[in-house]
């Protein structure tokens, strides 16, 4: 699990759009899916309801905030 996905995901989930968020991010559209994409299979779940252009966490991507949260604050200590 990359901490560079688990930015990301955490981007989309306060911009509540992919693209929107590989603006702010600098990224493509297509980097930014893809990243979920693998963060996704890697947890063995999807993390966000896609309904048109926006997106909004399912209830395992509600969990996942939280604990993404607490990695990235201990990391960026570290």
């Amino acid at each position: 699990m990359e901490l560079r996905n688990i930015n990301t995901f955490l981007h989309i989930a306060e911009l509540h759009s992919f693209s929107s968020a590989a603006r702010e991010l600098g990224y493509s559209q297509s980097a930014v899916s893809a990243q979920i994409s693998q963060l996704e299979t890697e947890l063995g779940t999807p993390l966000f309801d896609r309904v048109g252009k926006t997106v909004r966490l399912t209830d395992a991507g509600q969990t996942f905030q939280s604990y993404a949260r607490t990695l990235l604050i201990t990391a960026q200590q570290a």
